[in-house]
């Protein structure tokens, strides 16, 4: 099995969040199985993410439990108030999560099923094709957390400036103007938010 993504977005205590964020993915590479993490905060208040790459799902799972249970976590966990994604995913290499690490910005998108996966593919080569992001990547969920929500797909967009973000659909329309209604599909999406990377 490839590699996989462990994906947390999450609403928390700013001060206890900012306090222990950085601290904790310190402590990630001395569980079996870690290859490396982002760490971000989101554009709207209180708002978070985590992102960890393991080398299996079986790895994942299991610090994913023992962290639960690792006291050093403890404050972390304490300031975190609401779970809107916790979910495993693939679809990206260790080359494509290093190129994510170094965005300033990262977008997270995510979709369920039914969503038109043609529209999506079609972003993601246009976004290619213009360069206007850093990376563009199309992740599939294969596993989720009991009772914690994790759309089925996931896109994952890392951009050099939130002003390359805002004009990313202007540059791209100006090239491919038949992908105009794909930009009004928002309401297929069970989550889209923007973080500054604090990597």
């Amino acid at each position: 099995m490839s590699i996989v993504l462990e994906v947390a977005v999450f609403y928390g205590n700013s001060s206890i969040i900012e306090t222990h964020q950085r601290s904790i993915h310190k402590i990630l590479p001395e569980f079996d199985g870690f290859i490396d993490s982002i760490h971000a905060k989101g554009h709207k208040p209180s708002v978070w993410a985590d992102l960890v790459l393991w080398e299996t799902l079986e790895q994942a799972k299991t610090a994913s439990k023992t962290v639960q249970h690792d006291h050093r976590f403890g404050p972390y966990f304490g300031g975190i108030s609401r779970i809107d994604v916790f979910g495993h995913y693939q679809g990206l290499d260790k080359r494509s999560f290093q190129t994510l690490a170094d965005a300033p910005i990262i977008e997270l998108a995510g979709y369920e099923q039914n969503t038109d996966i043609a529209a999506r593919e079609n972003i993601h080569h246009a976004l290619s094709d213009s360069s206007a992001a850093l990376i563009n990547i199309l992740c599939s969920r294969i596993h989720g957390a009991e009772g914690a929500p994790a759309p089925d797909s996931l896109d994952l967009i890392g951009w050099k400036s939130m002003d390359d973000h805002h004009n990313a659909p202007k540059k791209i329309l100006a090239r491919y103007p038949k992908l105009a209604p794909v930009f009004d599909s928002s309401k297929d999406m069970t989550i889209i938010e923007t973080f500054s990377n604090l990597r």
